[in-house]
């Protein structure tokens, strides 16, 4: 080793440390955000700190994807009469893309089922929805991979 991978090495610990002290004050300052929502208590609302740590305990969910996930979404579920419209608004419902069938011109021949991508959404939850069911998967010993491999 040279002296100028010496200083390269120091370069990268001292930008490694600089990101790493930016991520703990963020994470600082988000606690303390949260903390005081959760004082500025909402009649019959759930505090914060109690679903994000009831998140977090899912298999793949992180805090930081907990916080992410409640933060888009809010305490107030009531907006989404059921689970589907909420999977509709993060946009992570396909969308139905189906010919007509056949049938219905008087010819035998079947419909076709289309190519779906998912629809569009909130950008944020959907991604973060996305990441969580990918490190859900590859969590052994998991439930989730169970079902898939």
């Amino acid at each position: 080793m040279r002296d100028h991978h010496r200083f390269l090495l120091q370069l990268h610990l001292a930008q490694w440390g600089a990101l790493d002290a930016a991520i703990r004050a963020v994470d600082r300052e988000a606690d303390a955000r949260i903390a005081e929502l959760d004082d500025e208590e909402d009649a019959g609302q759930a505090p914060f700190c109690e679903m994000i740590a009831r998140l977090s305990m899912m298999p793949g969910v992180s805090v930081l994807a907990a916080r992410t996930i409640v933060a888009e979404i809010g305490r107030d579920m009531s907006r989404f009469p059921t689970a589907g419209h909420l999977v509709a608004w993060a946009g992570l419902c396909p969308a139905q893309n189906e010919s007509p069938t056949g049938q219905a011109r008087g010819l035998t021949a079947h419909g076709k089922k289309k190519s779906t991508r998912l629809r569009k959404g909130a950008p944020w939850l959907k991604t973060m929805l996305v990441q969580c069911a990918w490190a859900a998967k590859r969590k052994k010993g998991s439930y989730y991979q169970a079902q898939l491999y």
